[in-house]
């Protein structure tokens, strides 16, 4: 949030809704099935024109299962792309599609959990117990978030048809020349 900058003793904003953003919310949870069924053809299409890319493996959903789609989440494999995770999500951007690298840190390496803040003078609730919360507790997460994954917000865009062809177009390119990327790497980094 903008103009904080000591989050400590928390896990996350707490944006209390009011009754009129309740009532909203109401009325928009009848067309739910309308907005995750746009997401989800989104997500489709881009995971269609793409799951052929070498080192980039696109989301996969369970038979009877539907996925809501907040985020669209890549695993990229670096050693088999050849382009640092960094540089590509650049290359990408500079196409034209929105993308970032990793997400939030995981849960437990926020300054709450390293720091074992507590609530009151007596240690609580981190004097309970003798949990560690040091990294390597999860190397997945701590694996994906370093290093693996990439992601796009469908649920921040208005995407039609057109632009998804050429936010497939744009991964394809950057794809296509990413032995390229390397070279034009340092200009990407430093906005040269």
């Amino acid at each position: 949030h903008e103009g904080v900058t000591d989050l400590i003793n928390m896990v996350g904003f707490n944006f209390r809704m009011t009754e009129l953003s309740a009532a909203v919310g109401l009325v928009q949870l009848a067309d739910i099935d309308r907005h995750v069924s746009i997401r989800e053809r989104l997500a489709q299409k881009l995971s269609d024109g793409t799951r052929d890319l070498a080192g980039w493996t696109v989301p996969a959903v369970r038979d009877g299962c539907r996925h809501n789609y907040y985020v669209w989440l890549v695993r990229y494999d670096e050693a088999q792309v050849g382009v640092s995770r960094e540089l590509f999500c650049k290359a990408l951007s500079a196409e034209g599609f929105p993308n970032f690298p990793a997400y939030l840190p995981p849960l437990y390496r926020l300054p709450l959990f390293k720091q074992r803040t507590a609530i009151g003078r007596e240690g609580w609730p981190f004097t309970l117990t003798d949990r560690s919360y040091a990294d390597g507790q999860c190397p997945v997460t701590e694996r994906l978030h370093e290093q693996e994954a990439i992601l796009f917000e469908p649920c921040a865009y208005d995407v039609d048809d057109a632009l998804a062809d050429r936010m497939v177009a744009a991964i394809r390119k950057v794809h296509a020349h990413r032995a390229d990327l390397n070279a034009v790497g340092t200009s990407l980094e430093t906005g040269a």
